[in-house]
Parts: C-alpha cells; structure tokens; sequence
C-alpha cells in the first residue's frame, strides 16, 4: 500500500485483507507493530469517493479498534474523521454504515 498509494486496486485490497486478517487479536498487535494502521487512512483520505475503500478501510478500522493500543493510534493518526466521511458520503451503503458505527463505538472506548 505504502509503495502504491496512488492505485485504488491495491488500496482496496490491501485494506481488505487487513480487514481479513486483523480478526485475529495478535494480527491487530502486529498490524499496529508494522505501521499497518496508518496506509487505511491514506488510502480513505486520498480516494473518498471510492466505495470500496471506504467500505474495507471502515471494516478494518473496525476490526483493528478491538485492541486499546490500536484505539489510541486510530485517533492519534485522525482515523475518526475519515470513518465520518464515508459515512457521509455513502449514507445508503449498510456496510459502510454498520463498520463505521462499529468502529466509532470501539474508538469511543478507552
């Protein structure tokens, strides 16, 4: 993702199979260990119309948020605001609507 930012192709699947694989709680610390937080949120901020994205970034912001060490880097890295966005942007997308939700309830947390 890091060395593509700008083919929506591999920010789609690199944010989905982030998604994938941050089910798994030391896949969330290793993704937080690796700088794997901050290439969702670029690729969110940088293609805000691309559904897909916004969809997987959502899911695997949400999935990375179950972690409290993963939490404060989402908000240190201004994750919140791009959740925000792709719920704005696609109010009629229900994926779009249940990760977002999920993942803002999850940054709520400490």
């Amino acid at each position: 993702m890091n060395n593509f930012p700008n083919n929506e192709d591999i920010q789609e699947q690199g944010c989905g199979a982030l998604s994938n694989i941050a089910v798994d709680k030391e896949n969330r610390i290793e993704i937080r260990n690796l700088k794997g937080i901050e290439p969702i949120i670029k690729a969110m901020n940088n293609f805000p119309n691309n559904q897909d994205i916004q969809e997987k970034g959502c899911g695997a912001l949400k999935n990375i948020a179950a972690d409290k060490k993963n939490r404060i880097e989402i908000r240190n890295l201004k994750g919140i605001e791009p959740i925000i966005n792709a719920m704005n942007n696609f109010p009629n997308n229900q994926d779009i609507q249940k990760y977002g939700r999920r993942a803002l309830e999850k940054l709520q947390n400490n």
